[in-house]
């Protein structure tokens, strides 16, 4: 696992948290795209931002943005103002949305953890189908996930640190049960603090 670069660091910490927490959205050059994933038995939705200037051949970087509790994808997107970041730097931002409105965050304390929802497995197909859809560096692969998201990052972090280059935890820790039996790489972690706001 990499320490997180200069460039992600300013990316996440200085604009995309930012945004997140105060509810900014944005409009954007790029295009939206929407597909769905079968994922034990059950309908899953992806929604995709490709940059403006996306090209297909060229391998592009992607980030993986997952909504707080009782949030979508699509909603997600539409606050967190992320798409005109990716418009400007040049990356793929991609917007699962959780099975129940929330991450199996690995705590065995909520509901999708304790019906056995697999969001890591769920993840990793929406990467293989990222992979067949679309242009990307598979080298330069990141999460950055807000509140509860910020949460399941964490243990992306844990299980899937060979996957992944770099994970920002915006408003979140790591979960008590999950802590006692994951220990993560070092992430990027970002909580609200009024001077920053704008």
């Amino acid at each position: 696992m990499r320490y997180l670069t200069p460039y992600f660091f300013q990316l996440l910490f200085g604009l995309v948290a930012v945004s997140a927490a105060s509810g900014c959205g944005s409009e954007n050059a790029g295009s939206d795209e929407r597909f769905i994933l079968l994922h034990q038995n059950k309908n899953r939705f992806v929604n995709v931002h490709l940059p403006e200037g996306y090209e297909p051949g060229n391998p592009t970087p992607v980030m993986l943005a997952l909504h707080g509790s009782g949030d979508s994808g699509s909603s997600f997107q539409k606050g967190a103002g992320l798409d005109k970041q990716a418009d400007k730097f040049g990356f793929i931002v991609v917007y699962p949305t959780a099975s129940t409105s929330n991450w199996a965050e690995g705590c065995n304390c909520n509901r999708p953890d304790l019906d056995g929802v697999d969001d890591v497995g769920f993840l990793d197909e929406v990467v293989e189908a990222l992979d067949e859809k679309y242009s990307i560096d598979k080298n330069r692969l990141y999460v950055m996930g807000f509140s509860q998201g910020g949460m399941f990052a964490q243990r992306l972090a844990c299980e899937r640190s060979e996957t992944y280059k770099a994970f920002a935890s915006v408003a979140a820790m790591i979960s008590e049960p999950l802590s006692r039996v994951c220990f993560p790489p070092p992430a990027g972690q970002y909580h609200d603090d009024q001077r920053y706001r704008r």
